[in-house]
Formats: C-alpha cells, structure tokens, sequence
C-alpha cells in the first residue's frame, strides 16, 4: 500500500544508512508528498472496523540496482498476483 510502502521505505533507509556509517553520523529520511497523503498513485485507506483497503495501481521491478541495495525484500513481503 502507499503509505505502508513509504514508510517502510523510510524505515529500511534509515537502517541501511547507520549500517553503512557504522552507526555514526546516523541520518534522518524525510519524505516529501505533494498531496495530502503518501502513495502517489496508490493509496491505502482504513475502514472504520480497522480494516486497510488498497486501491490504485502500482508496478515495482525487484531487479533495480539501487532496491535491492536498499530495500530488505523479505521484511516487505512482496507478494506477486496475476491481473
């Protein structure tokens, strides 16, 4: 989901920063959005009986250099599914 995306996205910079500096000179990740809510073309709204709706949509490439560098695959749980 959109904002579940963001902020895992900020979570995994972050660790892969202080890892890289060894834990020093630690870096805080700022996300910027131009709307009102993270996610651009995907977003993710809650239903009043807690629930997290998706709606949007989005395609990611695992095999971009930088994500696999960055992101933690496994701790995103991907999930491919057929259209």
């Amino acid at each position: 989901s959109g904002l579940v995306a963001a902020q895992t996205v900020a979570q995994q910079s972050t660790k892969l920063i202080a890892n890289t500096n060894n834990g020093n000179d630690m870096k805080k990740v700022v996300l910027v959005e131009a709307s009102s809510t993270f996610g651009g073309r995907v977003q993710s709204d809650k239903t009043p009986d807690g629930f997290t709706l998706d709606r949007g949509f989005a395609v990611f490439i695992e095999e971009y250099p930088y994500s696999k560098q960055l992101l933690d695959y496994d701790a995103l749980n991907l999930q491919q599914f057929l259209p």
